[in-house]
């Protein structure tokens, strides 16, 4: 025979799976309606999207007290945010190159072509202009993650490091004045990505502290709705306490008055005898009266129907 308590619990996980669907997709919906280039305010968009999400999962949800579901939804809305901020950092940097390589084609190239780099002084102009591109980088794309442009911006001068070097092998430095400098700019860029890298890393742990606080926030909201479905499932359990005792008073009631009609008869029965010992002399008289009766009556209608 099929255990009725299996049953219940085979239909709750396959209720908790349809709202764990719905949720999850509820969140990927409303993550995907922000677009990409995300806005800056993402994280906080995301930890509100979030919340609205587990709410709609918590109405639906069943028998999942100990939140197993809810944190299988958390887990997968978590791992669907960070793939879209992959996403949005790969975008990102294709769009830092693509500007950068727009302006390089407008003010460094056509110098490169005419040779004007290569003339008294023209290290410290193609030093000075590509510095430009990392100032204008920022002013052009000023939503994105300063950390990214910055990157960015190294990494697409990184590709022109051998160009840089013949630029300034063409001067009129020694090669011990261009060995140094080659060092001295190297250890500058160096330095800007350890320094980026540095202020980056803090960003992350900061963002890490505040998700943590957020999910402790999240934990102690479920706590306080467990908390009060305790104290309504409480309440509900009095009150049905409560209707179980006044039915039972009734049914008490009833079954008292039922007995005091029973003790009232056993104490009067000759009430009860006398009922059948009339009914037995009204019938004896009238069988009785029939052979009297009879020929009174034949008479009486032999009369009246002559006349």
């Amino acid at each position: 025979m099929p255990c009725i308590d299996d049953a219940l619990t085979i239909m709750a996980i396959k209720e908790n799976e349809i709202a764990v669907r719905k949720a999850v997709g509820m969140c990927k919906k409303e993550i995907e309606s922000l677009g990409i280039p995300l806005p800056d305010d993402f994280e906080l968009k995301y930890k509100q999207i979030q919340r609205d999400a587990l709410k709609q999962f918590r109405k639906k949800a069943v028998l999942d007290d100990k939140q197993v579901f809810q944190k299988i939804a958390e887990k997968e809305m978590d791992s669907f945010k960070i793939q879209t901020v992959k996403e949005n950092k790969i975008f990102l940097q294709k769009t830092c190159f693509q500007e950068l390589q727009c302006m390089y084609d407008i003010l460094i190239k056509p110098k490169v072509d005419k040779g004007t780099y290569f003339e008294q002084g023209g290290y410290k102009t193609y030093r000075e202009d590509f510095a430009g591109l990392r100032k204008n980088i920022k002013e052009r794309l000023p939503g994105v993650n300063s950390y990214i442009v910055h990157m960015s911006g190294l990494e697409f001068e990184n590709r022109y490091r051998e160009q840089d070097e013949e630029i300034l092998e063409k001067t009129n430095l020694s090669e011990l004045e261009i060995k140094a400098e080659i060092q001295k700019q190297q250890g500058m860029i160096e330095q800007r990505k350890g320094e980026l890298v540095q202020k980056e890393d803090l960003r992350k742990q900061s963002e890490a502290e505040k998700w943590e606080d957020y999910k402790d926030e999240l934990s102690s909201e479920r706590k306080k709705e467990q908390k009060e479905l305790e104290e309504k499932y409480a309440s509900s359990l009095e009150d049905w306490e409560k209707g179980k005792m006044d039915l039972e008073r009734k049914i008490k009631e009833k079954d008292d008055v039922i007995s005091k009609l029973r003790k009232s008869q056993r104490r009067s029965p000759t009430i009860v005898a006398q009922k059948p010992a009339m009914k037995e002399t009204v019938l004896k008289t009238f069988l009785s009266l029939i052979p009297v009766v009879g020929p009174i009556a034949s008479g009486v209608y032999e009369r009246f129907s002559s006349s």
